[in-house]
């Protein structure tokens, strides 16, 4: 074996039975010792040493860095004084922060934080509105028509029976209603007072795709 080899995952042929260790838990935060006899100067009547794949170990200070090649599973708690930087996907049941503790999918409230546009050293940040539904919005102007189109990808994701429509006029008077929606696929808009139409229109619905969000229910005590 060079040094620096792995045997891999060939312990069927593994000289010496794989015996558990035993002894006291030492509380102290001490760097792990390394054996520096190289495979040239080993002992040729002796065993092959075993290296550690698999390790048990009750808590852990890490003054640098942390490599994971393969996946972490986590029993219980990890505790974080500083950042943590992932490239890749985290996944978690239960996320518990300053905010308080919440589902992956769901936080006390949702934000964005980005660079300011136009002030330097400054930054902006704003928050999500709430409702009680899983809803998408839909807005324009409308300039001489009477016909709004809704996108093509509204056919399969929204309920067309909650089709919500809110009209701003622009230039002068009008008194804008909904003569009718075809289809979930286009709204009818009427000038009442009989006059052409110039407004802004914002459009909700409420997505199929999912289900219908649980507005209230019972705290688990488990994951609060």
């Amino acid at each position: 074996m060079a040094a620096g080899e792995f045997k891999g995952e060939d312990t069927n042929n593994a000289q010496g039975e794989d015996q558990e260790t035993f002894g006291y838990f030492s509380t102290r935060y001490d760097y792990v010792t390394k054996g520096l006899t190289g495979d040239e100067d080993y002992p040729s009547d002796a065993w092959d040493p075993w290296l550690h794949y698999n390790m048990r170990i009750g808590n852990v200070q890490v003054d640098e860095d942390v490599a994971i090649g393969g996946m972490l599973d986590v029993i219980q708690d990890i505790t974080a004084y500083a950042n943590i930087t992932a490239t890749g996907t985290v996944k978690a049941s239960v996320i518990d922060g300053d905010l308080g503790k919440f589902a992956s999918v769901a936080a006390p409230f949702k934000q964005f934080d980005i660079p300011h546009p136009n002030k330097q050293g400054m930054r902006l940040r704003h928050a999500c509105i709430e409702g009680p539904e899983v809803g998408v919005y839909y807005r324009g102007r409308l300039v001489g028509e009477n016909v709004i189109h809704l996108p093509d990808y509204w056919d399969n994701l929204i309920d067309p029976e909650t089709i919500t429509v809110s009209f701003t006029p622009h230039t002068y008077y009008q008194e804008l209603f909904v003569k009718s929606i075809e289809w979930g696929k286009k709204i009818n808009v009427m000038n009442n007072i009989g006059g052409g139409i110039d407004c802004s229109y914002i459009i909700y619905a409420e997505r199929k795709d999912v289900g219908k969000l649980q507005i209230e229910y019972k705290e688990d005590v488990n994951n609060g």
